[in-house]
């Protein structure tokens, strides 16, 4: 019976290092966008650097819920808060900007979602250094969204 034990072991020893050896890890590459080769000229606006929060959607003020902030490192990299079902996500997000003389401001930024890997251009600008502004045209008209300069992290 020992011997039938041992052999027993043995085998499963030896099926259970197949298994493990069988497996293939699969390395995932770290996100690292760059900019779209049409972007020529980029740079980071260092009046972008730090937290902003969404205070209102064309004028009109966004509840607690609708909220969203937005981090800009001064580097090209950031991070996207926002709500979902009244919880709390975030991403990470990249971001260039580039002078434009499109729409009411002399900048355009283009910001691309890490989760999605979709990316937005917009114009901005800012108000007093306390509010920065960010509007483009969609099907829905024009949309403007107005972020006020935010302390800290919303949440974590």
């Amino acid at each position: 019976m020992k011997n039938f034990f041992t052999k027993r072991s043995l085998f499963s020893l030896l099926s259970a290092m197949l298994v493990l050896l069988s497996l293939t890890s699969c390395e995932v590459e770290p996100w690292n966008p760059y900019p779209p080769n049409q972007w020529t000229n980029n740079f980071y606006d260092s009046r972008l650097n730090g937290y902003w929060m969404l205070e209102s959607i064309n004028n009109v003020p966004v509840s607690r819920y609708d909220a969203n902030y937005l981090f800009f490192n001064g580097s090209g990299r950031g991070v996207y808060y926002y709500y979902l079902n009244n919880h709390p996500y975030s991403e990470t997000l990249a971001y260039w900007c580039q002078n434009s003389g499109m729409g009411v401001s002399r900048y355009q930024i283009n910001i691309q979602y890490a989760g999605n890997g979709q990316a937005s251009t917009m114009s901005y600008w800012f108000d007093g250094g306390y509010y920065l502004y960010m509007q483009w045209t969609n099907q829905s008209g024009r949309q403007t969204y107005i972020y006020r300069s935010y302390p800290r992290a919303p949440w974590y």
